[in-house]
């Protein structure tokens, strides 16, 4: 009996898909622009007339409202670091399982969203 428990351990085991783990972690407006300055892929989720208005160095509009949003990001290299932002921050959290589900491996947020970023500018 303890010979069939340990093969099905085993079996089990083995079944079991090896997962990729997922760096995620929020960031302030210094951090990122730390980032900015290291080679990571910056994306403004906010609609097209604010980021036409004003955005962060180097980063590409893609409107999370946009309706091939995952066609979109799927053009991105998932091995490099990402950095989103949208107006406030909570876009960015509701967009983070599409990154994590499309194979995404490190992906920032920037804490507080391009209003955090102007207000830190402001001093």
């Amino acid at each position: 009996m303890r010979k069939i428990v340990f093969f099905m351990l085993i079996i089990t085991g083995f079944s079991c898909k090896e997962k990729v783990p997922v760096y995620e972690r929020g960031v302030n407006p210094n951090q990122a622009q730390t980032l900015l300055t290291q080679v990571v892929q910056c994306i403004d989720l906010r609609a097209k007339h604010d980021y036409d208005q004003d955005h962060l160095d180097g980063a590409v509009n893609i409107p999370f409202d946009k309706e091939n949003f995952v066609k979109e990001i799927a053009n991105f290299d998932r091995n490099k670091s990402v950095l989103i932002y949208c107006d406030n921050g909570d876009i960015s959290k509701e967009t983070l399982d599409l990154f994590k589900s499309n194979g995404f491996k490190q992906v920032y947020l920037l804490i507080g969203g391009y209003e955090s970023w102007v207000n830190q500018r402001k001093f």
